[in-house]
């Protein structure tokens, strides 16, 4: 992923106090866990930020005609 994925969200649980979440068995406690969502807070901050960087580099992306 661009701006997640497996080792980021690792190493964001870890140094955020999640270890005990992220070491768990139980899905729930997991993903609902603070460092869980305090991560998806970061991931959609990280979103916002490539969003605005690379607008014009995607395939999505439609130059208005005037």
């Amino acid at each position: 992923m661009k701006v997640g994925g497996n080792e980021s969200a690792t190493k964001y649980f870890q140094t955020h106090g999640g270890t005990a979440a992220l070491n768990s068995k139980d899905p729930k406690a997991k993903y609902t866990s603070n460092a869980a969502t305090k991560y998806k807070e970061e991931l959609q901050r990280r979103c916002v930020v490539d969003a605005r960087q690379y607008v014009h580099h995607t395939r999505y992306y439609k130059p208005v005609q005037h």
